[in-house]
C-alpha cells in the first residue's frame, strides 16, 4: 500500500507510454497533390452578358452569355448556364446549354443532361449518358484559332425533277 511504487495507476500510465513509443510514424504520401482549380471569374445565375468575354484563367458560367468567349484555362458551364457563342478555351466542362463552336486545346466534356448544338474541335471529347449533341467533332491535335474553318451550313436537298432533259431525249433518239 504505502510505498508501493508498482501501483495500478503507475502500471497503466507506463503501458500507455510504451504503446505510444511503439506506434510507428505515420506514412506521408509522396504523391503530388492534385492541382487546385482556381476560378478567376464567375457569371452568376441571374446575370446576362452580350459581347466578347476574355478570361486569363478559368471561368464558371451559371447565367446567360451571347457572343464570343476566350478562356486560357477551363470553362465550366453549370446546369443553369446558357451560352450562345463561339468558344476558344483550354478545356470545357458543360452541364448546361451551348449553341456555337467549341475550340479546345485539351478536353471537352458534356455532363449528363447537357445540350450542345455546334461543332467541337478538341484533343479529346467526352459525352456522358443523357446528353444532347448535334454537330460535328474533330479530335486529335489542338486546333489553333488560325486553323479554324468557317462553320459549314448543311444544304437542303434540291428537288429533282423526274422529267428528262431535252438533250438526253435527243441523244436517246439518235441512238
Amino acid at each position: 500500500m504505502f510505498g508501493n511504487k508498482d501501483s495500478k495507476e503507475n502500471r497503466e500510465s507506463r503501458d500507455i507510454r510504451d504503446v505510444i513509443r511503439e506506434t510507428p510514424e505515420p506514412v506521408v504520401s509522396r504523391a503530388p497533390m492534385p492541382r487546385e482549380e482556381k476560378v478567376n471569374s464567375v457569371i452568376g445565375e441571374h446575370v446576362s452578358f452580350n459581347g466578347t468575354l476574355k478570361v486569363d484563367g478559368s471561368i464558371v458560367i451559371h447565367g446567360e452569355v451571347e457572343g464570343n468567349i476566350t478562356c486560357t484555362d477551363k470553362l465550366t458551364i453549370g446546369r443553369t448556364g446558357r451560352v450562345k457563342a463561339d468558344l476558344d478555351v483550354g478545356s470545357a466542362n458543360i452541364a448546361g446549354r451551348v449553341e456555337g463552336r467549341i475550340f479546345a486545346k485539351e478536353r471537352v466534356e458534356l455532363q449528363t443532361a447537357s445540350h450542345l448544338k455546334g461543332d467541337v474541335h478538341a484533343k479529346s471529347f467526352v459525352i456522358q449518358d443523357g446528353c444532347f449533341f448535334q454537330g460535328n467533332c474533330a479530335m486529335g491535335e489542338a486546333h489553333q484559332p488560325s486553323a479554324r474553318s468557317p462553320l459549314t451550313e448543311i444544304e437542303e436537298p434540291k428537288h429533282v425533277s423526274s422529267k428528262e432533259p431535252e438533250d438526253l431525249k435527243d441523244a436517246k433518239k439518235a441512238a
